[in-house]
């Protein structure tokens, strides 16, 4: 009996450990998203103007 709740008190241990990193984890990832937007969303708008261009050199008139 004092095995199995030793094991069970492991278990839970470990279970806490990530539930933390889990925590930790998601701030990570709302500091590096709040801070990362600007440069993302730059980037997009960017490419969208990219290929904006590409298709407007590439359409052709029919008339």
């Amino acid at each position: 009996m004092k095995s199995y709740i030793g094991e069970n008190q492991l278990k839970l241990e470990k279970l806490d450990i990530l539930i933390k990193w889990f925590d930790v984890c998601r701030e990570l990832n709302v500091i590096f998203s709040h801070f990362l937007q600007p440069f993302v969303s730059e980037s997009l708008r960017r490419q969208s103007e990219k290929q904006d261009k590409e298709f407007e050199v590439g359409k052709i008139d029919i008339n």
